[in-house]
């Protein structure tokens, strides 16, 4: 299983057999944009350090030196930003972090789990007041798709009940994962999921791995 802080911030990775790519692939396949292929590269050496559980200062630095390389050669390459996001959030260099995420959201402004994210980092820096506006806007923006989308994945609805979490409002999450849980008792995430409290996320996230 993948370093739980990738799964809690990265949102786009909700289960732990998935990863950034596994999505991105199929979008930029659907565009004329072709990542850098040196980027993909650096991309991947980075990963192979996060398979690991425990990290040390050293690998974490490597990690993002790699990552740090590949976004500096292709400005668009956005699995190098998202995979910034757990080496930064071990080192808890927030400052970074909100600097790599308004990237990120400028390359993916229709994906709301990236808003969420923003106010959460606003969270954790003791931004209170807006971290809270981020998430009213973050939720705002789920509910735009879910109205006007009634075929959505099991994932997407997942991510939303994780983001409902971020955002407050533990029960209502709660009870999206009852229903998913019985319109797909056969999924394999449900062997290891477990729907964390605001307290527990902020826990996990602010305890060095």
């Amino acid at each position: 299983m993948k370093n739980p802080l990738l799964i809690i911030l990265a949102f786009t990775a909700i289960s732990c057999n998935q990863n950034f790519s596994d999505k991105e692939i199929e979008q930029e396949a659907q565009s004329n944009y072709k990542p850098n292929s040196e980027s993909i590269e650096l991309n991947n050496k980075a990963l192979e350090i996060s398979k690991f559980q425990r990290y040390d200062t050293l690998k974490v630095d490597s990690a993002l030196l790699l990552l740090d390389k590949a976004t500096e050669l292709d400005s668009l390459y956005f699995l190098g930003y998202a995979n910034k996001v757990q080496f930064l959030m071990i080192k808890q260099d927030f400052q970074r972090l909100l600097e790599n995420n308004k990237k990120i959201r400028e390359l993916r402004p229709n994906q709301p789990n990236w808003i969420i994210q923003h106010g959460l980092i606003l969270e954790l820096s003791d931004e209170i007041d807006k971290a809270n506006k981020e998430y009213k806007i973050g939720i705002n923006e789920y509910e735009k798709i879910m109205n006007s989308d009634t075929n959505l994945s099991w994932e997407f609805e997942l991510e939303f009940a994780q983001s409902l979490v971020i955002a407050n409002n533990y029960d209502e999450a709660q009870k999206i994962i009852n229903r998913l849980k019985k319109e797909n008792p056969d999924l394999e995430i449900w062997e290891f999921f477990e729907l964390k409290t605001k307290d527990k996320i902020i826990e996990l996230i602010k305890k060095r791995p």
